[in-house]
């Protein structure tokens, strides 16, 4: 216990100028190599890899805060899509919009476009992404329909068990919040 008093002081998380510089230098260094992988997609004629970096974009896009370019490369990503039949990668959009509209606050448009989307993750065997669905479906229900919200985290949760999967560290709090709410609107 002595040897490792230490780490009391020793702030990980600390964020120091230098700190900041490598993150933005990372953050265009990663920018510059999504847009290189869909300009070489686009190249080959390749419209499942553009699909793919156009659904990358939208959600670093989307991530990064601005809904409004996410969109429009993950709307991209979806006709693609749809044009090419890639029923997986039209779920994935489809997620991801859903994702979208959900952060811009309009749950009728993230429920309906989840809705479309489950089925699609279902069948193309995207357990991984079925579970976030179901997470983020139940997120949006867990007010208005918490006993349906509970159905959903469990199904998610089963998912997750049955294909070794946690919750991303990154999703972790706003899925506890999500199960809290659920549990409060049960009473």
């Amino acid at each position: 216990h002595r040897k490792l008093e230490f780490l009391g002081d020793f702030d990980l998380f600390r964020r120091t100028p230098q700190l900041e510089a490598d993150a933005r230098r990372y953050r265009a260094t990663f920018d510059l190599l999504l847009g290189e992988s869909l300009a070489l997609a686009r190249k080959e004629r390749n419209l499942v890899n553009v699909a793919d970096a156009l659904r990358d974009l939208g959600r670093v896009r989307w991530q990064r805060g601005d809904l409004a370019r996410g969109t429009a490369l993950v709307d991209e990503s979806l006709a693609v899509c749809r044009e090419t039949r890639d029923r997986c990668g039209e779920g994935l959009s489809l997620y991801e919009l859903g994702c979208i509209a959900a952060t811009r606050g309009d749950s009728a448009q993230a429920e309906a476009l989840l809705a479309q989307a489950l089925p699609l993750l279902h069948e193309a065997g995207d357990r991984r992404t079925l579970a976030a669905a179901l997470e983020t479906t139940a997120r949006l229900a867990r007010s208005r329909q918490p006993r349906a919200a509970t159905r959903l985290l469990g199904a998610a949760a089963a998912l997750r068990d049955a294909i070794g999967a946690p919750v991303r560290r990154s999703e972790r709090s706003e899925h506890d919040q999500t199960v809290a709410a659920t549990r409060s609107a049960l009473g």
